[in-house]
């Protein structure tokens, strides 16, 4: 929501220091102080005036952050300066359309849209056109524990195998595929 500055104005006329009391007496007030330290900041309509511009410009910085500072996907953000953009850009970075040959081959932890009608090593009887979730775990030079999850896209049917101490992609012991 976008701030609306207020406008300061300073008073003016005649009499200003004049005060009545319940009595209906006037008395004038003239500050008299006995010493000042410091002589501070004199409240004026121009001073209130310079601090609504400040509030007025870090509201509009704020709501215009997006287009100003896009961070990228790589450092945590989305690469873009709306919402709908954001979406379409995560959608992309992270559900990857993939042709592979083998379902074996995707091991790297991500997303991945398979649309190719002949690839192997899926869940017996099972449609190549669907998502593919995968999940690894790494340790140094070791491809340790490999989690994939299928998702065809035009059933409820969700599948799901693990691999281990596998030392290349050639070497990977999968389980077999279970549905759930």
């Amino acid at each position: 929501m976008a701030y609306t500055p207020n406008t300061w104005q300073d008073r003016t006329g005649t009499g200003l220091n004049k005060f009545t009391d319940q009595n209906g007496n006037e008395y004038e007030f003239t500050p008299t102080p006995d010493e000042i330290t410091q002589q501070g900041t004199p409240f004026s309509a121009a001073w209130m005036n310079h601090i609504e511009q400040g509030i007025k410009d870090n509201s509009d910085d704020i709501a215009d952050v997006d287009n100003k500072f896009p961070v990228s996907i790589a450092n945590g953000g989305t690469e873009a300066t709306t919402a709908e953009e954001a979406i379409r850009n995560l959608q992309t970075a992270f559900a990857l359309n993939v042709r592979p040959n083998s379902v074996n081959d995707l091991i790297d932890t991500g997303f991945y849209r398979l649309n190719n009608s002949d690839v192997t090593d899926l869940p017996l009887n099972e449609t190549s056109y669907g998502l593919l979730i995968v999940n690894h775990g790494t340790t140094a030079s070791n491809y340790d524990t490999i989690a994939q999850m299928y998702i065809t896209y035009n059933t409820t049917n969700m599948y799901f195998r693990s691999g281990r101490n596998a030392t290349s992609v050639e070497s990977i012991a999968w389980s077999t595929w279970k549905k759930y």
